[in-house]
């Protein structure tokens, strides 16, 4: 038996009722598809492009993190994000694309006024297949040095991405850096620590004295 309409066409038929499940699925995965995928707008800037091709990147905010601090010997500063970089497909190629990034520590050097390279790490390179739109690449997890030296002062994060397709030919690369206050931030430190749109300053641990 078939039931009566309910103004839309579809009443309370089976296939009626099929319709309606469609429909809500894919109100569903709309929904899934924007809180799966970043936006592609990033408070980073970018500062330097090369090739004619580069795509756009989400990179979330940096934070100094203090890892083992309940331990015997920590804590260890490390540099890390807690969500993973997106890299977008570059618009140059339709077809399968690879992807690599490149995280610099840098720590400012007083005595020549200049930021030199503390620590790095590279990602590996990734694959966008044919189609799809972009893909996550790892966090950043990163100590800025070997001693307590190194563990305090000024320091700045950049990260560079490059596109190239399958047989090697670059099709561009970017290098991103902090922008706006966020993109770098202090939270629950130990050591003095304070955050500005472009670097971050930290001080020592109690252990080593304490202040800047």
């Amino acid at each position: 038996m078939t039931g009566r309409g309910n103004g839309a066409g579809w009443g309370t038929t089976t296939e009626g009722v099929k319709v309606r499940i469609t429909l809500r699925l894919a109100v569903v995965l709309c929904a899934l598809a924007a809180i799966v995928l970043p936006s592609t707008a990033s408070a980073w800037k970018y500062i330097g492009t090369t090739g004619s091709y580069a795509g756009s990147v989400y990179m979330p905010p940096v934070y100094p993190y203090e890892a083992d601090r309940y331990t015997t010997y920590g804590p260890y500063l490390m540099f890390a994000t807690f969500e993973r970089p997106y890299i977008y497909r570059s618009p140059g190629w339709s077809g399968a694309q690879s992807v690599t990034g490149i995280y610099l520590i840098n720590r400012w050097n007083s005595d020549t006024n200049q930021w030199y390279l503390a620590s790095r790490q590279n990602t590996g390179v990734f694959t966008i297949p044919a189609g799809v739109r972009g893909t996550y690449v790892p966090k950043l997890w990163r100590a800025p040095g070997g001693n307590q030296l190194y563990n305090r002062g000024y320091f700045k994060v950049l990260f560079i991405v490059a596109w190239s397709v399958e047989n090697g030919r670059g099709l561009g690369s970017t290098t991103l850096a902090p922008n706006r206050i966020g993109d770098l931030r202090c939270q629950d430190m130990v050591r003095p620590c304070s955050a500005t749109a472009e670097y971050v300053r930290l001080g020592r641990t109690y252990a080593t004295g304490g202040g800047w």
